[in-house]
């Protein structure tokens, strides 16, 4: 961060904690979508995904990524045929 800002008053002013948390929020979700289509190739298949294509792609990935998470859930919500 930069010490040297200044509210226009002299004073120091100080970065707003929702801009911080919105950035970072940013970062990770910019992070999570370019991991999530490099193992699944999710975007680069274009417009002749079968339906339910999504869905496989996020059990995979989560199966790949977080494995204790889905032993500690139910993953079977995720399973079942809509």
């Amino acid at each position: 961060m930069d010490d040297d800002r200044h509210d226009g008053h002299g004073a120091p002013s100080r970065i707003r904690k929702d801009v911080i948390i919105k950035a970072v929020i940013r970062d990770m979700r910019k992070y999570y979508k370019y991991d999530f289509n490099a193992l699944t190739g999710f975007i680069s298949r274009g417009k002749g995904r079968k339906e339910g294509f999504y869905r496989e792609c996020l059990i995979r990935y989560l199966q790949e990524k977080f494995p204790s998470f889905l032993a500690s859930a139910n993953p079977t919500p995720l399973l079942i045929d809509t």
